[in-house]
């Protein structure tokens, strides 16, 4: 297939949120027109062969592979970033991921904070998350590779995770001050955690290299409330990527194009204005 055209602003869709084989996901985002794909926990257990397959696929409808997460399943493994104890863990972890980033040309490694601790304060735990984030920065700086920080909600999804909203995350960046850390913005779970996606999304874009959209309160596709955002990423002249991360109901090729096409006509100031459905300011 060619290559999709070239855009302001990169498209991308998660590849956990749709359903079959790695190959069958890959073709239904190259069907929708996506230009990228991104990985969470898929490439942990491949081998160099399995990597070589997977960027030969990718790169065969004129994809790429714009990130992969810096601590695979960590959800079910001791991998807090909060905790001194896992840091040995946590940084081994990393290191793997940045050396796979660098085998697949991904440029992204995501970085969450993990689960809270019990029992420890939270100023005492934003240090030792501030500390390993200065750490990992500069193993990400050592690779060429872009960390972000990503910030998930812990009201419906994730209820012990650490950091929570972009303002913390934000602030986490700005501290650590290293090129090679910044953020990803999920509208979603922003919007579950806070209830105001735009206003924080215009103290963060500047920092920002990675959207993900959906809607709340039950990841939907987005809709004609998510033109308020590309608006915002508009006027802000935001030029890096936007990722479809929702769960396509129906036929998934269908939804992600429908979407697809509505960010590009918003960005290319042909989106005709409607009234939201779900105010996000």
């Amino acid at each position: 297939m060619p290559p999709p055209a070239k855009a302001k602003i990169t498209s991308s869709v998660m590849l956990w949120t749709l359903s079959g084989t790695f190959e069958e996901r890959v073709r239904t985002a190259a069907d929708a027109g996506m230009q990228t794909v991104e990985l969470q926990d898929e490439y942990s257990n491949w081998d160099d062969a399995q990597v070589k397959r997977a960027k030969r696929l990718v790169g065969s409808f004129g994809m790429n592979i714009q990130t992969l997460s810096a601590t695979p399943n960590w959800q079910a493994r001791p991998v807090s970033l909060l905790n001194t104890a896992h840091r040995e863990g946590v940084l081994s972890d990393l290191r793997k991921a940045l050396s796979m980033a660098r085998k697949l040309e991904t440029p992204y490694v995501l970085l969450t904070s993990g689960n809270a601790l019990s029992g420890t304060s939270r100023e005492e735990q934003y240090a030792n998350l501030l500390e390993i984030c200065k750490q990992a920065s500069a193993l990400a700086a050592a690779a060429d590779i872009t960390l972000l920080a990503r910030p998930l909600n812990n009201k419906i999804d994730y209820k012990d995770v650490y950091l929570a909203t972009s303002a913390e995350a934000l602030k986490l960046v700005k501290e650590v001050d290293s090129p090679h850390l910044r953020l990803v913005f999920s509208v979603y779970d922003e919007q579950v955690q806070t209830g105001t996606a735009i206003p924080a999304l215009r103290d963060a874009l500047e920092y920002t290299e990675l959207i993900h959209m959906a809607e709340a309160p039950d990841r939907a596709e987005p809709g004609t409330a998510s033109l308020e955002i590309y608006r915002a990423l508009q006027k802000g002249n935001y030029t890096h990527t936007v990722g479809m991360e929702y769960k396509p109901k129906g036929k998934a090729v269908a939804s992600l194009k429908r979407t697809i096409d509505q960010f590009r006509a918003a960005i290319n100031e042909r989106a005709t204005p409607v009234p939201t459905e779900t105010p996000l300011v």
